[in-house]
């Protein structure tokens, strides 16, 4: 399924028995990063520090193990799932030529003619078509999701309607047919039937 989490990847964090004023110490050492940021953010620190205090510790008012500490941070950061990132549809891309606006719901990507053609994500191909004078033959991927994707283009297509895919299956190559005046992959992604930008999320 395609999921996308803010247009990113989210990845779970643990955070060690470093103190968490070691991790913001390179921030406030940089002069300007000090004045955006201000005192907030420096007694955060200062607390951190106190946290891992020996003395702290012997009255009683942490636990000797700070880990202990920051459990429940743990225990709600482990709760957000991690997602793999998108895959990109053409291994051996030479470059974007043409970008994503309203007049061109998706994106251009360059490669040589006859490359593999995969799919961002799984899913179940909802069509595959033939169009003379726009898209040529391209296919229709159902994300199950409330997404979907295109791919445009292609000299041969070779997966069917009804047909489940993966990120490894080939949906077919890179061609010419339609309207296009060179080789290339046109892509487009929608999110209940709205057109978005594949820019944002594709990885490489």
């Amino acid at each position: 399924m395609l999921r996308i989490l803010g247009l990113g990847r989210i990845r779970s964090k643990t955070i060690t028995s470093n103190p968490l004023s070691l991790r913001l110490r390179p921030i406030f050492e940089h002069k300007s990063a000090k004045n955006i940021l201000g005192l907030p953010l420096l007694g955060l620190t200062m607390i951190s520090g106190a946290l891992n205090s020996p003395l702290l510790t012997a009255m009683g008012v942490v636990p000797a193990n700070i880990e202990a500490f920051y459990q429940p941070y743990q225990d709600l950061t482990s709760q957000i799932e991690t997602k793999p990132a998108i895959a990109y549809p053409v291994k051996n891309a030479l470059g974007i030529s043409q970008g994503f606006n309203v007049f061109h719901p998706g994106v251009d990507i360059r490669a040589p003619r006859g490359s593999e053609i995969n799919p961002i994500a799984g899913g179940i191909v909802e069509a595959v078509l033939y169009d003379k004078y726009g898209y040529g033959t391209h296919v229709l991927i159902d994300h199950q999701d409330s997404y979907d994707s295109l791919y445009a283009h292609m000299d041969r297509a070779f997966v069917t309607a009804g047909q489940k895919v993966t990120t490894d299956t080939v949906l077919g190559v890179v061609g010419m047919t339609g309207h296009t005046t060179g080789p290339h992959l046109h892509l487009e992604v929608y999110r209940d039937g709205r057109a978005i930008n594949p820019v944002t999320f594709l990885s490489r």
